[in-house]
């Protein structure tokens, strides 16, 4: 648009036009504009030439005109605003909470973990058995009290059917919710004796399963939360060591597992002493001391790490909310798999047990092997370091493959491990960081074609002819 930027109608396209942007703002301000100014207009006109029936009409066209006008506007906007095809905040929340234990303990931090998992257990009713607290809405003096409140409605009310609500969420058919829902009816007529204003808020407690459990796991909230609030320096308050001090027990005491989802509140270090352990997209908080039975975490993982198609999803969440829970996939597959990779080594089981134990790591680092960008400035980007990690671990179960005697396997798994290195050598190249030992070690056994742990040599072999593009690389390099 030609004009100067003092030209009235210059300014007002570029004030204006932006803001249908806004579909809402726009109906807003047209309709302002247009009652204000018609109004005045056919008013005038219609004291001149015609009487009552004819100002309404005028009316009723002036407001035809204007209202469709931003219905145009705002069915254009709508299919770059209609999100009902995005699941990948839903997904993401089921996948947090599918393999947890139930009745466990689950804290959050951040507003991606926060309001994704209260809408999963609020809105859909999925899980309800979690405890979930929020770290941030912990540190106010008004939570606690807030529930304090709910033991008490629930004591004035009615004893409430665990069992027959948790039928109702999980058993197929209508049979089952009918009869959750009549029990409902009947705590609401119980309820409808209480005074205002806790009559509403009864009644919705006792037909949702996420209260239900949280007088389950909150029914002692001085031993839970030992103090007022979170606030390591408030006299009256408690850090969180001391929360954890009271909830995380020794494996088989029975009290609910403690999960963690996103950081701790930034400002208190207390709770440092608790190692986290990644399962899934979700830490466990464990006893201080306690030891991991490495199998048994391998198995987990594999049970409930997400399966997320990563790749097909990356154009189209670039700068947004959907990179965000993006990354949070990668962090957690980067964690799962470097625990693997650092205990697998000292880990004292059988043969077979290290090999089941290693193909986890494997196959989780594999789904890291499409997603990474090798442009340092990506936020997808990782370091080089994740790739030479990840042909180690497949070298060594190859090796231990190969000790069982299984070829298929280990031919297999020394493919996975010059995948991961050929992935390390391009990062090597981008880099240019030929003079570091790991680029100098990991292109000698690439251009001869070996696995170092278990000394097989598959150069030239059928599966394995791609790996002629790094002839001569470790001459030439050094």
């Amino acid at each position: 648009m030609s004009g100067s930027v003092s030209d009235p109608l210059h300014r007002f396209a570029h004030t204006a036009i932006p803001l249908f942007k806004c579909p809402p703002l726009c109906s807003h301000m047209c309709v302002a504009l247009a009652r204000r100014s018609f109004t005045r207009t056919h008013t005038r006109f219609a004291r001149r030439y015609g009487g009552e029936r004819f100002r309404q009409g005028v009316k009723l066209l002036t407001f035809a005109a204007v209202g469709g006008g931003i219905f145009a506007v705002i069915a254009a906007r709508f299919p770059a605003m209609d999100r009902r095809h995005v699941t990948i905040f839903h997904d993401y929340a089921v996948n947090v909470v599918s393999g947890l234990p139930r009745g466990a303990t689950v804290m959050t931090n951040d507003d991606m973990n926060c309001n994704t998992l209260h809408y999963l257990g609020r809105c859909e009713g999925v899980r309800g058995d979690l405890n979930i607290v929020k770290i941030p809405l912990i540190t106010y003096d008004w939570w606690k009290p807030m529930q304090v409140r709910a033991p008490q409605m629930q004591d004035n009310c009615a004893e409430l059917d665990y069992a027959e609500l948790d039928c109702a969420r999980t058993a197929a058919g209508e049979r089952a919710k009918c009869a959750a829902q009549a029990r409902c009816e009947l705590r609401a007529t119980i309820c409808s004796n209480r005074p205002p204003p806790f009559v509403h808020t009864c009644v919705l407690s006792l037909c949702s399963p996420v209260f239900v459990v949280q007088l389950e796991h909150f029914g002692n909230l001085k031993d839970t939360f030992p103090g007022t609030r979170h606030h390591p320096f408030d006299p009256d308050g408690f850090s969180m060591k001391e929360f954890l001090d009271v909830n995380v027990g020794e494996e088989g005491e029975g009290r609910p597992e403690v999960y963690v989802l996103g950081d701790w509140k930034t400002g208190d270090d207390s709770q440092d002493v608790y190692p986290r352990v990644t399962y899934g997209l979700i830490d466990r908080v464990m006893k201080p001391g306690s030891a991991v039975d490495l199998l048994e975490y391998a198995r987990k993982n594999r049970e409930v790490m997400p399966r997320f198609d990563m790749v097909t999803t990356i154009e189209e969440v670039a700068g947004s909310w959907e990179l965000v829970v993006l990354l949070k996939y990668v962090a957690a597959y980067l964690k799962v798999s470097h625990y693997v990779a650092n205990e697998i080594g000292r880990y004292q089981g059988t043969l077979a047990e290290k090999l089941e134990i290693g193909e986890v790591g494997v196959e989780i680092y594999d789904m890291l092997r499409d997603v990474v960008k090798l442009d340092a400035h990506s936020a997808l980007w990782v370091q080089r370091s994740v790739f030479r990690n990840a042909g180690v671990v497949a070298g060594m179960v190859g090796g231990f493959a190969d000790q069982s005697g299984d070829e298929d396997k280990s031919r297999h798994l020394a493919g996975k491990m010059f995948a991961f290195w050929d992935v390390f050598m391009q990062m090597c190249e981008v880099e240019d960081a030929w003079s570091e030992k790991d680029c100098k070690e990991v292109v000698m056994f690439v251009d001869h074609g070996v696995n170092p742990y278990s000394q097989q040599k598959f150069k030239s072999e059928a599966g394995f002819e791609w790996l002629g593009k790094y002839d001569g690389w470790y001459k030439d390099k050094y």
